[in-house]
Formats: structure tokens, C-alpha cells, sequence
């Protein structure tokens, strides 16, 4: 990701970086596995580098 405000967006980011494609693999693999996610229903699963969590304020 490259603009002038990259670097404002990536110090909220608790993990302080930007979310590649590669970094939703984990989660892909595990709800693709019948013996890991076979009683998973009705879940969101939020990956944002821990922003969420409210750690940083804008």
C-alpha cells in the first residue's frame, strides 16, 4: 500500500503494518479443516493487525 497517508494509518495499527493476502492464509486453513473448524457456526472473524481491540486512538 503506498500514499501520502500510509504511514498516519499504519501507527493505529497496533501490529503496525497493513494486512497482505498472505495474512488471512491461517484462518483459511483452519476453516478448511473438518477436524479444526467442524463445530464452527455462525462466527465472524475479524483479522485488522489488532486495531479493533481500540488500542491506538485516531
Amino acid at each position: 500500500m503506498n500514499g501520502p497517508n500510509v504511514d498516519q494509518i499504519i501507527r493505529h495499527i497496533p501490529y503496525s503494518d497493513i494486512a497482505e493476502p498472505a495474512d488471512m492464509d491461517g484462518l483459511i486453513m483452519y476453516l478448511s479443516s473438518n477436524e479444526a473448524s467442524r463445530y464452527v457456526t455462525g462466527s465472524c472473524f475479524t483479522i485488522d493487525g489488532g486495531i479493533s481491540w481500540g488500542g491506538k486512538s485516531w
